[in-house]
């Protein structure tokens, strides 16, 4: 995954305080958010670049260090070099030169940070991991836990709760993100019980591939509540679980309940159960596919035959995971 340099969006001060490639692999990466202006998953890139700059203007009037953060991730997925891997930053107190440092653009406590920058995230954490720059694929967790950090809110708790999702991406897990709104920071026992729910909510998977031909010629597949007359009702387990990766939410433990916290969330979000709003939700999919590598055709709400092959070759990776 590429991510845009210094030289690409601008920056105009030095790079922090000192190299620190002699101490890889790090040990440690921790995440933040800015609670500068929210962009939306469509902003420009040249709007990215100028919040690029006032987290650099920040920094430097703060620390005189430049921008703070090793790397940044805004609501489009695209990532940023902020000092980059190497260079020691001004982020996480008593942790900087022994720390990678995530900063998604935003604040995360009022907002929930999307998809395509939680896979930006996973996706970084894999590449710094290859290079041999962290000892592992994940995040240690958030500003506020960090040993020896004053009272914080940072990174937010919308983000906060999504960091194992990030990490489970990371590793190469199927994860599923949690409800909205983002629960209060758990404790040990919660996130047990978490784990004990998340084995207990899918069961009796499909043992047979889905096949193309399982889809209804012309119709929607994501048509709101008719799931089951589109694809195979026992693949509904992974559906839910593919509108997680699109970005849709919900708190239900049982698949039929699930599906219903989805309708609803897309009625209210909406309107109704339009074509117009049907095709919204097909266009949030295809961009999911076509981040995942599956769906290379237009991102135009229509799910012709490249789209039905991608959603069928993502619903069979998720089964293949559940029943290994």
């Amino acid at each position: 995954m590429s991510r845009y340099t210094r030289a690409q969006w601008g920056a105009r001060y030095r790079a922090g305080f000192g190299d620190r490639s002699q101490n890889y692999p790090l040990n440690e990466v921790w995440g933040h958010h800015s609670v500068t202006a929210q962009l939306g998953p469509n902003a420009t890139f040249a709007q990215e670049c100028a919040q690029m700059r006032v987290l650099e203007n920040i920094g430097q009037q703060r620390f005189k260090g430049g921008i703070s953060y090793s790397f940044a991730f805004f609501p489009s997925g695209r990532a940023y070099h902020g000092l980059g891997a190497s260079r020691i930053g001004a982020h996480t107190g008593g942790r900087n030169s022994i720390s990678i440092s995530f900063v998604f653009v935003g604040n995360y406590e009022n907002t929930v940070p999307t998809a395509a920058a939680l896979g930006a995230a996973a996706q970084c954490l894999k590449d710094l991991r290859a290079q041999g720059i962290i000892r592992q694929p994940r995040m240690n967790g958030g500003h506020r836990d960090a040993p020896g950090q004053p009272a914080t809110a940072c990174p937010g708790r919308h983000l906060h709760s999504r960091i194992s999702v990030i990490n489970s991406q990371a590793a190469g897990r199927v994860t599923q993100a949690p409800a909205r709104p983002a629960p209060a920071p758990t404790t040990s026992s919660s996130s047990s019980n978490s784990n004990r729910h998340r084995s207990e909510q899918f069961t009796n998977w499909p043992q047979r591939a889905l096949q193309v031909r399982d889809f209804p010629v012309g119709t929607y597949w994501l048509r709101l509540g008719d799931s089951g007359r589109v694809i195979p009702n026992e693949y509904r387990h992974a559906l839910v679980l593919a509108l997680h990766g699109a970005g849709y939410e919900y708190k239900e433990q049982s698949v039929q309940g699930a599906w219903r916290q989805i309708r609803d969330w897309l009625r209210g979000q909406h309107g109704y159960n339009t074509p117009t709003d049907r095709r919204s939700v097909a266009r949030d999919f295809q961009r999911y596919l076509q981040r995942q590598g599956l769906y290379r055709g237009a991102i135009d709400g229509v799910l012709g035959p490249q789209s039905i092959w991608a959603i069928t070759t993502w619903l069979n990776r998720i089964r293949s995971a559940y029943n290994s």
